[in-house]
């Protein structure tokens, strides 16, 4: 693996784990409550028909 990609995976994972930090302790129904339900079949539906056009 060369270095920029290190650097990518590395930069990713310290992205991804200050994104999730709000909630990572949270239950999924508080995080329900505060945030709404998401609604994996809606959001892939949604990439697809932005995919297709």
């Amino acid at each position: 693996m060369d270095l920029d990609r290190a650097r990518g995976v590395l930069l990713g994972l310290a992205c991804g784990d200050a994104l999730g930090w709000p909630v990572e302790f949270a239950s999924t129904s508080a995080i329900s409550a505060e945030h709404g339900r998401l609604n994996f079949d809606d959001l892939m539906y949604d990439i697809w028909q932005e995919y297709l056009a």
